[in-house]
């Protein structure tokens, strides 16, 4: 992770200096999944550097990991399509096919079949290492004072286990104990893709 957190790092740095425009003066980290849990790196060893996050896709009292990744069953993706990744080595994964896809990420029937199918046709393979990577990552950010919100589907799979309420409030305070607004959402009738719910 820590790669990760040090480009986003740099990225703030970036933005907050003016070299891409103007400066900015507040800065807010939004992530959804690994990009939640790449901030969450971020806030947990740099908590001054930005002044809030967005966290989608993501829960802090999970106990069902295995679970979600069995109904991926990840396969080696230069073996999946080797004409569109058959360059990539063995370190690289992704979901077997739409059925599993709908199981990560998607919840029926809050879904549009031609969304779920775009969903596929446009998935891209994840590095094997973080997912072994993810459990050793601390979240704890005690030191960030900023605004957080955390939000997840109601029926995300991946971060809650199939249903997020009374899930995704559980440990928050825990892992943000300093922040000034801690808010938890969980928008209905989705699943972990909530931004590609009905």
């Amino acid at each position: 992770m820590s790669i990760h957190a040090s480009i986003i790092k740099e990225l703030v740095k970036i933005i907050r200096s003016g070299k891409l425009g103007s400066s900015a003066s507040k800065v807010a980290l939004v992530g959804h999944s690994m990009g939640s849990v790449y901030s969450n790196a971020v806030l947990n060893s740099d908590p001054g550097l930005v002044d809030a996050a967005v966290l989608t896709g993501i829960a802090y009292n999970v106990t069902t990991k295995g679970v979600a990744d069995q109904s991926k069953q990840k396969r080696l993706a230069k073996l999946q399509n080797p004409m569109k990744w058959g360059r990539l080595d063995g370190g690289w994964t992704v979901w077997v096919d739409i059925y599993s896809n709908i199981e990560g990420f998607f919840k029926a029937p809050y879904y549009d079949r031609e969304v779920v199918q775009w969903a596929e046709d446009n998935k891209q393979p994840s590095a094997l290492m973080e997912d072994i990577s993810l459990p050793m990552t601390n979240f704890s950010s005690p030191g960030f004072t900023g605004l957080v919100m955390i939000m997840s589907g109601e029926y995300d799979f991946i971060a809650c286990g199939g249903y997020c309420p009374g899930v995704l409030e559980q440990k928050t305070t825990a892992v943000f104990p300093a922040s000034k607004k801690l808010v938890t959402y969980v928008q209905p009738k989705s699943g972990h893709g909530i931004n590609l719910s009905d």
